[in-house]
């Protein structure tokens, strides 16, 4: 959603689109007094889209003990959810999540290029490992 100093996607991260990337809407463009800059990608949100997202979000409502309430973890003037995680974590839950992640990683290991994949798609994997310790 954009938020800065936690999006990946900048102008050094754009620098050799061109070479790799047929959508010129994406490539850096240059102004006429010589500053570069980088245009929002068609995927990005604009605020008030972020805002329908978190409203959304602010009512959606989960059977008790399934999620905490999503509601107040949302800011709707900047458009993003701030601190999303749990106080205490069960035995059981974590049986479910590491079955569940090693056939998320085998999906995605089907549909992406080995070059998806660095040291933060298997990071997972291990954190139910170390979870349990």
């Amino acid at each position: 959603m954009d938020v800065k100093g936690k999006t990946k996607d900048n102008p050094k991260a754009r620098m050799n689109i061109k070479e790799y990337c047929r959508k010129k809407e994406l490539w850096l463009q240059e102004l006429q007094n010589g500053k570069i800059v980088k245009p929002k990608a068609s995927f990005s949100f604009t605020l008030d889209e972020k805002r329908e997202i978190i409203q959304w979000v602010k009512n959606l409502r989960m059977p008790e003990g399934y999620a905490s309430n999503l509601g107040k973890r949302a800011d709707m003037n900047e458009g993003k959810l701030i601190d999303l995680c749990s106080g205490k974590l069960l035995e059981s839950s974590l049986d479910r999540m590491e079955e569940n992640i090693l056939v998320t990683t085998t999906k995605l290991e089907k549909i992406f290029p080995c070059g998806f994949f660095d040291v933060m798609e298997h990071l997972p994997i291990h954190l139910v490992q170390e979870a349990r310790l």
